[in-house]
């Protein structure tokens, strides 16, 4: 598996990715600008999937609400997002120029509501700029229609795993913790809880009130180390309680 590393700052304008293959560079979409295969999105997201797979995609060069159809490049398409994957709009009727060409972007963050957050560039506008799409809205957005991702052919590790990762070990090491024994303790807990076979709330809320599990802090403990929501649990006591009242 591949490290991802997402891009949040424009290129360098160096960069031969975003260069006309015909000028020296890697990039065979329009050329925009000079050398320059930027500003448009076509040709950032072109240049981008080649940066990421590290090998000249088979990606269309042509409108981008052309993209998600042509599926004679052979990536797999998703509703899903993906690192790395693009993500597809058209504008109006795909393959229908008149109506406007539609837009690309590349998937570089997927928030834990499924949103998504994208590198892009604009034909006539920015030459890079990072947005923002909602799962909420179906990733539509303006008078664009979303029509999918295309996948990148090689599966990335999210960067931001390792990073939350280090940050955990950092902070406890400062409020005087080893981050060993607490990973250790944690994986006993996990272990205990997926091997212990579950029983209703009901029924733990009845054992509770014989006594089984302690009181206080002791049953609070015991029950969260056993797997058990400590507070569904109290709740359901509280209930059985009254009733016998």
């Amino acid at each position: 598996m591949s490290k991802f590393v997402s891009r949040k700052s424009a290129p360098s304008i160096s960069d031969k990715h975003w260069i006309k293959s015909t000028c020296g560079g890697l990039n065979e979409c329009l050329k925009i600008s000079g050398n320059s295969c930027l500003p448009n999105c076509v040709g950032y997201a072109w240049g981008r999937f080649y940066e990421l797979i590290g090998t000249r995609p088979k990606l269309s060069t042509g409108n981008a609400e052309n993209w998600y159809d042509n599926t004679a490049d052979g990536y797999k398409r998703s509703a899903t997002p993906k690192l790395g994957a693009v993500a597809c709009w058209r504008k109006g009727k795909a393959f229908n120029e008149s109506d406007g060409c539609g837009h690309v972007a590349i998937v570089e963050e997927i928030k834990p509501n499924g949103d998504i957050v994208c590198s892009n560039s604009a034909y006539g506008g920015s030459r890079f700029y990072v947005k923002e799409y909602s799962k909420s809205a179906g990733y539509n957005y303006g008078a664009l229609t979303f029509q999918g991702f295309i996948l990148p052919p090689v599966d990335f590790e999210d960067s931001s795993v390792d990073e939350l990762a280090r940050e955990v070990i950092q902070r406890l090491t400062e409020i005087g913790c080893d981050w060993e024994d607490v990973q250790e303790r944690v994986t006993e807990l996990l272990d205990s809880a997926q091997s212990a076979p579950k029983k209703s709330v009901d029924e733990i809320a009845r054992e509770v009130i014989r006594g089984d599990w302690g009181n206080g802090d002791e049953r609070k403990k015991r029950l969260t180390e056993a797997g058990y929501d400590y507070y569904a649990v109290q709740n359901e006591v509280d209930k059985l309680l009254k009733l016998q009242r």
